[in-house]
């Protein structure tokens, strides 16, 4: 009995071994960067009865529609040529109306907070939002709800080489550079009709040291032009691109948006 047991649990050890190394390697000082974020790119998650954590999880502007050019192709600067060379082969025929360009392949990307890229969408926005007819109404309420509660971390650049992300995005306190995994789709004739970028890592637990800035707010109300974030938060980016919270502290707005 003893023979069978002893090997899993030299597994679980070394793995858990590793695990603490891995940790160890991506924490050491000094920091890959830092960025300060507020609710409204890192969520709260409340805990449930099987998980008794806090945990934030983190929200990009996922509105593509509105990153596109004036010929409708979304994430203009991913151009084909650029997804080639990652590894993506979207000229060949395709036996389907919709397939794939690949399979799906982990780069680094980055992403802009509150910059040129994040005002670009907004004016792009508000700009459909008049042209939308006869729901113009409803569509500006979805606009000005986003613009005033909704995520402003906009992706502006995908590689394979962190090194020259970096160089091309070197503000480490507005660029958060994570790994994350790239897939594409292409119509029948060649066309590319999806790219989805997604972080590897979306849930950031928190501290039990800094649990208390949190535990106490009650759910997320109704988001609505007049909501405001609760807090902000520092989220440090370690040696190995994989982040986590270090400091987390309410904000008193007092009507103020952040």
């Amino acid at each position: 009995m003893i023979r069978r047991v002893t090997p899993i649990v030299v597994v679980v050890i070394l793995a858990n071994l590793a695990m603490l190394v891995g940790v160890w390697a991506n924490r050491r000082q000094p920091p890959h960067a830092e960025i300060v974020l507020t609710e409204r790119e890192l969520r709260l998650g409340q805990p449930s009865e099987r998980d008794s954590s806090h945990h934030l999880a983190l929200q990009t502007a996922t509105n593509w529609w509105f990153q596109r050019d004036r010929s409708g192709d979304l994430l203009p600067w991913l151009t084909p040529d650029r997804l080639e060379a990652l590894g993506f082969d979207c000229r060949r025929p395709a036996v389907e109306s919709w397939r794939s360009c690949g399979l799906p392949r982990r780069v680094f990307a980055a992403w802009e907070l509150d910059g040129p890229a994040w005002q670009r969408v907004v004016s792009t926005m508000r700009a459909e939002a008049q042209t939308t007819s006869p729901a113009a109404d409803k569509a500006n309420s979805y606009v000005e709800r986003e613009i005033a509660s909704g995520s402003r971390l906009v992706l502006v650049g995908v590689s394979e080489d962190v090194d020259a992300l970096r160089r091309e995005f070197p503000d480490r306190s507005r660029h958060l550079i994570l790994r994350a995994v790239l897939s594409v789709s292409a119509g029948d004739k060649g066309e590319i009709v999806q790219k989805n970028i997604a972080p590897v890592t979306t849930r950031f637990m928190v501290p039990m040291e800094l649990r208390g800035a949190v535990a106490h707010l009650p759910p997320e109300p109704g988001r609505d032009v007049s909501w405001s974030p609760r807090y902000r938060v520092r989220l440090t980016i370690g040696r190995r691109y994989e982040p986590w919270i270090t400091a987390i502290e309410p904000i008193d707005t007092g009507g103020a948006r952040h």
